[in-house]
């Protein structure tokens, strides 16, 4: 939808930065009317092929201001939403604590602004609540999922976690809570998109990240980072406002393929992947002589017994191969994260590599899911029941990796 003629959104542009200018006793940079004049002649524009501009400016010749000041009368106007999706926190930070504030504070334009974030900034209140239960058996609530941790002190802040977001006393944004915690807790309260049951989920209304996105959905401008904005992307667009009834900003453009390429890869971890698999082994294997035995077919159990020792031995073969690729290749990039070393093959080691044995990896993946279905459905699941379902959860999140890997060996082995 364009204005009802250029001029309209000439005019209104021009009177809004006059107006940041002189409250702010500023006085106008050619360099950034530049690109206020550049922006305008494109935002009005239905034509999908010239509604779209690209600006590279040096530091300190006010980007920001040009493109806040070319949208804001736009998006006001027609009720459409600003995203602006930056790179890095120091930026989010001033636009979200500085520029957006005093703008707004000077305008005579009113507008609101939030900033988006994944889930994994969130805790999970039935994740939470399936691991405090599980503090009543008497086992670290982290001693089967993840061996390596500080089980004591980490199920201490976990515990101090759900007693203050349920007493009102913190709103469940992991980045506002005021005591340090390593990864290992994010991973043990926190879910993906795909681990997320949404709005079937009976704790969805006062889920802290549900409660946050309807904040952030109903703002006039929302920022993101490129990461959540490409993630939503690939996850069908529902954390952030739709793409095509806004206006679409990319900060520190830059950064985008960066991102794009550690967005769009997929690793796995050999060792924590066989304990995973070795783990599911032993869950499912452990059902067979409970009650919860009547709630799954048995026919469906054995089969997944099967593919999972099957999906095992392919791993395990896979990490001695790379190994071995390894070690008699003078080409390897190695990298350092997260005190983890990683390595990264190229598609031409990749394709010297065995062609793997046919396994169900999205079976196994349905069918663990639809586990998990079955026991939430149980009326008054015991501790145990609920600890296997945080298990079975943390351990389809890692499969999920392993499905995309085994993918792209089936795609070009």
């Amino acid at each position: 939808m364009s204005f009802e003629t250029d001029t309209d959104l000439k005019i209104a542009v021009q009177d809004f930065y006059r107006e940041i200018l002189s409250s702010n006793h500023l006085k106008p940079r050619s360099s950034q009317k530049l690109m206020i004049a550049g922006i305008v002649n494109h935002i009005g524009s239905d034509d999908s092929l010239n509604n779209k501009i690209a600006i590279e400016a040096g530091t300190g010749t006010g980007k920001t201001l040009a493109y806040l000041v070319a949208c804001i009368p736009f998006i006001r106007r027609y009720e459409k939403c600003l995203i602006i999706s930056t790179a890095t926190v120091s930026l989010q930070n001033q636009l979200l604590m500085k520029d957006l504030p005093e703008i707004h504070k000077l305008s005579s334009i009113n507008f609101s602004w939030a900033l988006a974030k994944g889930r994994r900034r969130y805790l999970c209140p039935l994740k939470t609540e399936n691991i405090i239960e599980g503090f009543g058996l008497g086992e670290s609530s982290s001693q089967k999922s993840f061996p390596d941790i500080d089980n004591s002190h980490d199920d201490f802040v976990v515990k101090e976690m759900a007693e203050r977001w349920t007493d009102n006393s913190w709103d469940g944004d992991l980045d506002n809570f005021d005591k340090n915690f390593n990864d290992s807790i994010r991973t043990m309260i926190t879910v993906d998109h795909q681990s997320c049951d949404g709005r079937g989920c009976r704790l969805f209304n006062c889920c802290p990240y549900f409660k946050a996105r309807e904040n952030w959905l109903n703002a006039d401008i929302v920022i993101v980072n490129h990461d959540l904005l490409l993630a939503d992307q690939i996850s069908g667009g529902s954390a952030i406002p739709d793409l095509k009834s806004s206006v679409l900003v990319i900060d520190e453009a830059h950064q985008v393929a960066k991102i794009a390429l550690k967005r769009f890869q997929h690793h796995f971890k050999v060792f924590e992947g066989l304990n995973v698999i070795n783990e599911m082994k032993e869950l499912i294997s452990s059902l067979s002589n409970s009650d919860e035995e009547r709630y799954y077919q048995n026919r469906e159990k054995k089969e997944l017994e099967k593919q999972l020792e099957i999906l095992g031995e392919i791993v395990l073969e896979w990490g001695i191969t790379t190994k071995k690729a390894l070690r008699g290749s003078s080409s390897i990039r190695w990298s350092h994260e997260l005190s983890a070393r990683i390595f990264r093959l190229t598609l031409k080691e990749i394709l010297t590599m065995p062609r793997q044995r046919e396994v169900k990896i999205e079976w196994i993946i349905n069918t663990l899911n639809k586990l998990i279905n079955v026991l939430r459905d149980l009326k008054n699941p015991e501790a145990k029941i609920k600890r296997n379902i945080n298990r079975l959860i943390n351990g389809l999140e890692v499969l999920s990796e392993l499905k995309f890997i085994n993918s792209a060996f089936s795609e070009i082995g």
